[in-house]
């Protein structure tokens, strides 16, 4: 955005790599991004904010790797999610790789949330910059505030 303000969104929604193998086909009309999905995902084609955290871990991922591909060089993505994670990026520490980890928790229900998420990322910054760090927070928290909002008119339309 013009204040510096990125969103992650639905992948699903990319086409850019439509005739790619990174997407599943589900039926003829829609496309999965699979390196980004979570593994429950694959059987339910349920998408919730615990399968958006999971695709967060991935973003994360590429981010602290500065761009490498996930998954690279896995030729059976299903198999290897039943015991595997993506390793360690070169550029994150030690305690952000292990926050992916949490993101890519076995069980959805004990994956953080994106309150959880922001909060980590938060304290993250501040060991960084002061200064740095309470931009971001009034920031961060003006976005969550509206995302309350939203939230709440959602659920008094569909009352």
């Amino acid at each position: 955005m013009g204040d510096g303000t990125i969103r992650i969104g639905d992948f699903g929604l990319t086409r850019r790599h439509e005739n790619s193998g990174y997407y599943r086909i589900k039926s003829d009309d829609i496309r999965l991004p699979i390196f980004w999905i979570a593994p429950e995902c694959f059987q339910t084609y349920k998408f919730t904010e615990n399968t958006d955290v999971w695709s967060f871990g991935v973003c994360l991922f590429e981010i602290f790797s500065l761009g490498d591909t996930p998954y690279a060089g896995v030729s059976d993505l299903s198999k290897f999610l039943k015991n595997d994670r993506l390793g360690e990026p070169k550029y994150s520490s030690k305690k952000i790789y292990e926050f992916m980890n949490l993101c890519w928790g076995t069980d959805p229900l004990f994956r953080p949330n994106f309150k959880m998420c922001s909060d980590f990322f938060k304290d993250q910054l501040k060991t960084l910059s002061k200064e740095g760090h309470q931009v971001l927070e009034n920031k961060l928290d003006s976005i969550l505030e509206k995302r309350c909002d939203t939230e709440c008119w959602i659920r008094r339309e569909s009352e």
